[in-house]
């Protein structure tokens, strides 16, 4: 198993997460054997755009009032989803953003003799805590926004990651603006990559800059900043 379970009591009393256990971020068994511990943040998960309830009710998904079946609750297992990498390989093209990630670390110098899968010694979590239709972006609204907010502040609180490093350009906005205007933002470094699935992270980009100022893929931005740390 590349998580623990050792946080899951705390992290279980952030309300999402007793609504929809699966949602629970992955935190990895060995993020004590690595210089750094970082928490990696992605978007959002999916379910079928057949949910119409769940993409267009937004108050009955944080009601508890959605039946899922199980392989919509595995669509939204962050655990069970990243497990499925083996040796950096995944089944699902849409997995490529754990692959990447994946492949990142080990890039940046992280050599550890057990490499099948490298969030053993990282974590990840989803921003946004209602899923979005497959292949776009979630319609957030505020409690969307205040929700993904609050739920990163109290995971963070609990596993102590180094760093912030958030892989959705949408979601590291909703978190700046709180940074920015509130007074809630945590004290913790934080960093963003395009989505490693993206077109991105191999095409040069002017928002990604090198200490030069010279332009960066989406992969260079993220290897500059986890060698930083290392």
């Amino acid at each position: 198993m590349i998580y623990t379970e050792k946080y899951d009591n705390e992290l279980s009393t952030f309300p999402i997460y007793q609504l929809y256990p699966e949602l629970i971020p992955l935190i990895g068994t060995d993020i004590n054997k690595v210089n750094k511990h970082f928490l990696f943040i992605g978007e959002s998960h999916y379910l079928p755009k057949e949910r119409e309830d769940v993409h267009t009710n937004i108050e009955l998904w944080y009601d508890d009032r959605v039946n899922l079946d199980e392989t919509e609750r595995y669509w939204l297992s962050t655990r069970k989803l990243i497990s499925t990498g083996v040796n950096q390989k995944y089944k699902s093209k849409a997995h490529s953003i754990y692959m990447n990630i994946e492949k990142s670390l080990i890039d940046s110098g992280l050599n550890p003799e057990l490499q099948d899968n490298m969030f053993r010694y990282c974590s990840f979590m989803n921003f946004f805590q209602r899923p979005a239709c497959p292949g776009v972006s979630i319609k957030d609204s505020h409690i969307d926004r205040q929700t993904a907010f609050e739920a990163l502040c109290h995971v963070a609180a609990t596993v102590k990651p180094d760093a912030l490093i958030f892989v959705s350009r949408m979601a590291y906005n909703v978190y700046d603006w709180y940074k920015t205007n509130t007074d809630q933002a945590l004290k913790l470094p934080y960093h963003v990559v395009p989505h490693p699935g993206s077109t991105w992270w191999n095409r040069k980009s002017s928002k990604y800059l090198n200490e030069k100022k010279e332009q960066q893929t989406g992969r260079e931005h993220l290897l500059q900043i986890l060698t930083k740390f290392n």
